[in-house]
């Protein structure tokens, strides 16, 4: 491989990384039964967004944003898994 090549495969390692990181999370939230809404590969950690549920509790997330939405009080809960945030929205507590 040039020089040029393993120049441009190394300023990549960090998206690649984010990816499969990513792609583990998503793979093992769809495994458990959650609904993954979207991913977010952007800074350092990946987040996944997923549809809030009952099974959400077991997740053991922290309030990360309270705020008023169109329908309401919506807080924003967050937690690690596999190196990614996870991110769902409760709504009207």
């Amino acid at each position: 491989m040039s020089t040029v090549a393993m120049e441009m495969a190394s300023q990549n390692d960090h998206i690649l990384s984010s990816t499969a990181a990513a792609h583990r999370c998503a793979l093992k939230l769809a495994e458990d039964g959650y609904t993954v809404l979207s991913v977010l590969i952007e800074h350092r950690n990946p987040v996944v967004w997923v549809q809030n549920c009952a099974k959400c509790s077991r997740l053991r997330g922290a309030s990360m944003v309270r705020r008023m939405g169109p329908l309401g009080r919506e807080t924003i809960m967050a937690t690690q898994l596999h190196g990614c945030q996870v991110q769902w929205v409760v709504r009207g507590h």
